[in-house]
Parts: C-alpha cells; structure tokens; sequence
C-alpha cells in the first residue's frame, strides 16, 4: 500500500470520514461514535475504513485508536446517554464527561471502572487536523480503591478525564499534544457496572476537538515526522 497515494486521494474512506468529523467538531459538537441515531454496524464499518486507510501510514501512531476499533468490534450498544468534551485548560488539556443511567434500573461503578479515574479507564486517541496521530505515552496508573459510586435512574454524574496521562510534555519521550492546533479526540469506554446484565459488553464512545494552547510543549515526534 503506498501511504502517500492513499493519503492523497481525496474520495478515500479516510479523508470523507476524517473530513466529516472535523466540520462538525468545527461547529463545538461532540458525537458518539455508536449514538442511537447511526446503526452500530455502519459506525463500526466507517471506524474499520478509517483504521485501515490510516493507521499503516501513521508511523508515529502509538496503537491507541487500534485498540479503540478492537474495544467497539463484538461490542455491545451503550447503555447511558455519555458526552465528553474535549478542551484545554490552564492545568492542561481534559475530557469533561457526563453519564447519564438511561436505563429502568440503579447501576453501581466501583470507582476504578469510571472512565475519567485512571489514565487508562479508556481508550483514546489524538489526532491534527492533517489527519495524524499524536503518539501518547503508555501510562501505568495503578488504583486499588473499592469506593463505589451508585447512580439511580435519570441521574447524572460527571468527571474529568486527564489528557495529560497520555500526552504530557515532561514525560520521556516527550509526548505533549501540538500547540495552537486543533486536534481531535476519539474514545471509548468499556461500561462495567453492578445492574447490567453479566452477558453485556457495552462501550461507550465519541469524537470531541478543541484547541490547545501556545503554552503547552510540541510532540517532538511529531515534528521530527514533519522535517522529514
């Protein structure tokens, strides 16, 4: 497969899809990438396209958005109403989420299987609007607490996932997200919760963009891949 061809050939799955989510991630939406509105058969056909078209050229890529098409295949539909939107901060760049319990009965989360408690209680992955992958660091974010959190039907709870767990310019390699760019976000959450049928496998996913600051250090790797 020649990587420049693919990339360059505006009518490829990639380029329709990637182009799509930017104009709405321009207009301040964030979407789900399995909402109710979509088959689940056609969004996983789409994120399939866009891995394949993307991912062998995308020598940088750290296997995150791999492992998110890997996470929704076989996977069953989110059971809550989930919205996370991206942006930055003065502290660094975050996901803010909100859960909403659409279904008839109380769910119980133990605290680590909440999606914005760990640096890896999702799957998630960066890219710039020239359609790159952002490598992220591989984090080790151990927790052992047993707290559980109860949510009663129609209730809402909400949190704030760290991107800086993934993405931080003092880690090394540095892994810091490019400033003053726009970048895209593409997650998903596997749902474990106390009140769920034992036989589910339900994810959770979206898109979010926004714009990082000037402050915020450059991925190296990622420049070096542009000098090249």
């Amino acid at each position: 497969m020649d990587c420049r061809a693919s990339r360059d050939t505006p009518n490829n799955a990639f380029e329709r899809s990637a182009m799509h989510h930017r104009r709405r991630a321009a207009a301040g939406t964030a979407r789900p990438l399995n909402a109710s509105v979509r088959p689940m058969r056609r969004v996983s056909t789409m994120i399939a396209a866009l891995c394949l078209a993307n991912l062998a050229c995308a020598a940088d890529a750290d296997g995150a958005f791999a492992s998110i098409v890997k996470r929704l295949s076989g996977s069953t539909p989110c059971p809550l109403s989930v919205s996370a939107v991206a942006k930055d901060t003065a502290t660094g760049p975050v996901l803010e989420f909100s859960l909403k319990n659409t279904t008839a009965n109380p769910l119980t989360f133990l605290k680590p299987f909440l999606p914005w408690t760990k640096a890896d209680s999702i799957e998630v992955a960066a890219l710039t609007e020239q359609g790159e992958f952002v490598r992220g660091a591989f984090p080790i974010d151990d927790y052992f607490g047993t707290e559980r959190i109860s949510l009663a039907p129609q209730q809402v709870l909400t949190g704030s996932y760290d991107l800086k767990g993934r993405w931080a310019p003092s880690s090394i390699p540095p892994t810091g997200l490019p400033p003053k760019s726009r970048i895209t976000i593409v997650w998903a959450w596997r749902v474990q919760a106390d009140g769920l049928a034992s036989s589910a496998k339900p994810v959770c996913s979206g898109v979010s963009a926004f714009t990082t600051f000037p402050v915020h250090g450059p991925n190296k790797s990622l420049q070096r891949t542009r000098e090249r």
